[in-house]
């Protein structure tokens, strides 16, 4: 699963709008829906915000792998 597929998966799976997901991270709906589509970088502080928003690690979101 890719990273933007990921964010909407993460969203769908609590039933958050793009509008809830950009308040709970402090930006508006258009900036969060370019996080989204991988259309803007999102910040590494909205990051950490979603993380603890959704229980999940950046390693989960990036596939960071471990050897």
């Amino acid at each position: 699963m890719t990273y933007k597929e990921k964010l909407r998966y993460l969203s769908e799976s609590k039933e958050l709008t793009q509008q809830e997901v950009g308040a709970i991270i402090g930006v508006d709906r258009k900036a969060y829906s370019h996080f989204e589509t991988e259309y803007t970088i999102i910040p590494i502080k909205h990051l950490i915000t979603l993380c603890n928003c959704f229980n999940v690690s950046l390693d989960y979101i990036f596939n960071f792998n471990s050897l």
